[in-house]
């Protein structure tokens, strides 16, 4: 399962999810008892599937709720890899 820690690199929109998305690392991850509270305990890495519960500070001087948060996805280079071409 897919988890955000902190320090990684994500990509956050500002205004409530209403702004562009922009990269921006995670420097604290807060999980509360609901969805949008805020207050919760520090933790060091969380599910995605917990996001909607999860408040995250920002080193870019922003916080946002989890729902403002997306992992970013390693590319799948080995999908564009050319398997057909043999080495001369």
């Amino acid at each position: 399962m897919d988890t955000i820690k902190t320090g990684e690199l994500v990509i956050w929109r500002g205004a409530w999810g209403t702004e562009a998305p922009r990269n921006a690392v995670v420097s604290r991850i807060e999980l509360c008892e609901y969805e949008r509270d805020r207050g919760g305990i520090e933790v060091p890495e969380v599910y995605v599937d917990l996001l909607p519960r999860c408040v995250f500070s920002l080193t870019n001087g922003h916080w946002a709720y989890g729902s403002q948060i997306e992992k970013i996805k390693a590319p799948l280079f080995d999908a564009f890899a050319d398997h057909t071409h043999t080495p001369e």
